[in-house]
């Protein structure tokens, strides 16, 4: 394929290899490739082994700009901009550390190469080298991976401010033109799709209505929506569905593969829900409208109209919200017959009427439990357990407790408290006394927040669901944030899962680092004894957690999700080997809660490595850790294969806190090993790199890079810059103030 010289606005002559695509000569030179970044933006570039030249070709007359961003968002990229100043267009080599018009750099590395407007577009022509010498510059590296690219413009303005939603972040491949992986696995014909969206959780109607949180400080509402798959299959990539009418209030996506049966609400199949029929909600919606609530339970007394409301359930009613809240019967009927005693009022089921076979064993399994957990090794514990009989787990708590599945709950008992308190018996082989008993198991498999990509995995990797041993159910849980408390808002959100029935050789799974089970909660982001303005929580996952959690085994690391909320000022994650050296870190200097992008890892991570991570806030007063989106979390979710079992069931997932590892965790603390440390930091000693020293590089011009007027086109006198190696291999963004 081959075209003679003529404006990028004709040409045609192109083939697609990917996103980008081969094209021909611009006004000022042979341009070899080409990609759409924004409605009316394309991008053209070619490559020299020092140099890039790019052009921008827009639709619009005003100002625009490209940034190399960091995670993919506005904060932390590297941004050039062309502009008009006194009547003349400039090119200004610029970065950004907030939401406001970015910082002109101290070294002016690009090259504005012209400017020109022909047949109603615009081409602006740009170079500079690959590798800069200037430290608040990022380089283009050929990594492999991809560029993030942000892109913004001004419209008709030709003043910089702010481009409202003439904004995107994409992807752009530099050096190889490769197919998007995401656009492959869509173009794919043996690749199937599911979607699911959040629905009314009773009447599986579609839409879901927000709720309205009633307190500042509970803004945010974890929503869980189950759905049984009848195929079977390896998920191979995963995407956000936002309805765009109710994104404002879409906090996260969790999509979790779920084992076990579990009802339309992820809740465990209850032998008591077949009591929840359609009187029962209704008389449970009419008392909440008149009762106060806490925690979904109907409490207290406050007239005469709440009380006849809850003297209005039946018995029938009590064991269905048994099964709704995993309280037991008797717990329900203890609760609203304490209620309706304040109010002196008697006309109520006895508790005869509520009684279950399997109570008796619940409040046996209950003190078991309770005697256990705090993992004092008493005689109590060992025997409570042993009080709990082969047909308690088979004809009771296989259905009613513990997640749903109690032969799993004992299982998980003994794993962590019965045997290492050196009990021995008939519990040491519970799994063969409970076939086909099987607890519920949720396992977080992808998270998206603002800012995260789609999710495609390797080509020889997938996730495993609906056979035997693989997931049962897919689960979406969706945080909602209603700050406001606006009412009558219906979402359809959800996710599209991509999927062949073809297996793959691996299974993917999730490790999450920090603080998974936000046991943080409550606690100040920044405690009184920290005078700084900024605080840093390190989080540690030990040697010898990995070796418990992985044995003899090792996985690979894919990519890590760096997760704060709105205080998060910095965060990364160190991996170390046995012997401390650094294996790898997992960064993002310029944390944006908005955007929350993904670091592409590629680690291969062995028995005895170690992982620290490291959260830096600069909080406002009072700031908490939390569940909400106005409080704080600490969390890296790494992708990793193959999927560990013992890491997902044992370990849930996770490992970073003292809690999370039982035995192993309680030997450590009692060593003096701290698995939380929270200390001041100093924003010099992080090695941002915005914030480093660029007075060692001296351009070789000080022009600037002013625009002249030529023959009716716009054309730009061009300025040469110094160019020197930059270190960190980040994403190309186009401007875009997220």
């Amino acid at each position: 394929c081959s075209c003679g010289v003529v404006p990028i606005s004709m040409m045609r002559c192109a083939f697609v290899l990917a996103s980008a695509t081969a094209a021909s000569l611009g006004p000022r030179g042979e341009y070899s490739r080409e990609q759409e970044l924004l409605d009316g933006v394309t991008l053209f570039w070619r490559l020299s082994t020092e140099r890039m030249f790019l052009a921008l070709e827009t639709t619009v007359g005003g100002w625009i700009g490209l940034g190399i961003a960091e995670v993919g968002g506005m904060i932390g990229s590297d941004i050039v901009f062309v502009h008009e100043v006194d009547g003349e267009w400039a090119v200004v080599d610029s970065h950004s550390t907030s939401k406001s018009v970015p910082t002109t750099d101290t070294i002016q590395d690009w090259e504005l190469v012209s400017r020109s407007e022909f047949d109603g577009n615009v081409t602006v022509e740009l170079s500079r080298a690959l590798e800069p010498c200037d430290p608040q510059d990022r380089p283009i590296e050929n990594d492999g991976n991809p560029t993030k690219i942000v892109v913004a413009h001004g419209g008709a303005s030709k003043t910089i401010g702010y481009h409202h939603n003439s904004r995107a972040s994409t992807l752009v491949n530099f050096f190889d033109l490769v197919p998007d992986p995401f656009v492959a696995i869509k173009r794919d014909v043996s690749v199937k799709t599911m979607e699911f969206h959040a629905h009314n959780l009773e009447t599986a109607a579609a839409g879901y209505e927000i709720p309205v949180p009633g307190t500042s400080n509970a803004q945010t509402t974890y929503v869980d929506f189950c759905f049984p798959v009848t195929n079977a299959g390896h998920i191979v990539a995963v995407d956000a569905l936002l309805n765009p009418e109710t994104a404002q209030f879409v906090h996260h996506f969790v999509l979790k593969g779920v084992k076990g049966q579990v009802g339309p609400d992820c809740s465990t199949v209850h032998p008591l829900r077949k009591y929840c029929d359609s009187g029962f909600y209704q008389r449970y919606n009419a008392a909440q409208d008149v009762c106060p609530s806490s925690k979904g339970y109907i409490v207290g007394c406050e007239d005469k109209v709440c009380a006849s409301s809850l003297q209005s359930f039946t018995a029938t009613d009590l064991k269905c919200m048994s099964a709704l809240t995993s309280e037991s019967v008797n717990n329900v009927w203890g609760m609203f017959h304490e209620v309706l005693s304040q109010c002196n009022e008697t006309s109520f089921p006895a508790a005869t009427e509520l009684y279950h076979p399997c109570e008796e064993t619940v409040d046996k399994f209950d003190d078991a439990y309770a005697a256990c957990i705090s993992q004092d090794c008493s005689h109590v514990c060992v025997s409570k357990v042993e009080a709990t009989t082969e047909a308690d787990i088979r004809e009771c708590l296989a259905d009613i407790h513990f997640q749903g599945h109690a032969g799993g709950a004992v299982e998980w008992m003994i794993n962590n408290m019965y045997s290492p308190c050196g009990g021995t018996g008939v519990w040491e082989n519970v799994s063969a006394i409970t076939p086909g008993v099987q607890a519920r198991q949720m396992d977080d498999i992808w998270g998206w927040a603002p800012g995260t990509p789609a999710m495609v995995l390797p080509a020889d990797v997938g996730i495993a669901f609906g056979s035997a041993g693989s997931y049962d159910s897919i689960g979406v849980q969706i945080h909602y944030d209603n700050p406001e408390e606006k009412s009558g808002v219906v979402d359809s959100s959800g996710i599209i899962l991509y999927f062949t029935e073809t297996p793959r050789e691996k299974s993917a799974g999730m490790l999450q680092l920090g603080d998974k089970f936000v046991r943080m909660t409550g606690q100040l982001v920044k405690p009184a004894s920290i005078e700084s303005e900024l605080v840093e929580h390190t989080l540690h996952c030990p040697s010898e957690a990995t070796e418990a959690i992985l044995e003899n085994s090792s996985i690979t690391i894919m990519d890590s999700g760096l997760h704060m909320h709105e205080e998060g000022f910095w965060m990364a994650t160190t991996v170390r080997d046995r012997n401390g050296d650094i294996k790898a870190e997992f960064k993002t200097e310029y944390y944006d809660g908005a955007y929350q992008g993904r670091v592409i890892a590629n680690v291969d991570i062995a028995a005895g490595d170690s992982f620290t991570t490291r959260c830096v806030y600069k909080p406002k007063a009072g700031a908490i850790f939390g569940l909400g989106s106005n409080e704080e979390m600490c969390i890296d979710f790494l992708m990793y294969f193959p999927v560990n079992e013992r890491a997902q069931s044992l370990f849930g997932g996770a490992c970073g806190y003292e809690k999370v590892y039982t035995t192993v965790g309680k030997q450590l603390a009692s060593q003096g090993f701290q698995f939380h440390t929270v200390q001041s930091v100093q924003e010099a000693s992080l090695g941002r790199r915005f914030d480093r020293n660029s007075s060692e590089c001296v351009p070789n011009s000080e022009a600037t890079g002013v625009a002249t007027e030529s023959g009716g086109n716009t054309e730009i006198s061009s300025a040469s810059f110094c160019l020197l190696l930059c270190p960190l291999s980040l994403w190309v963004v186009v401007l875009a103030a997220l």
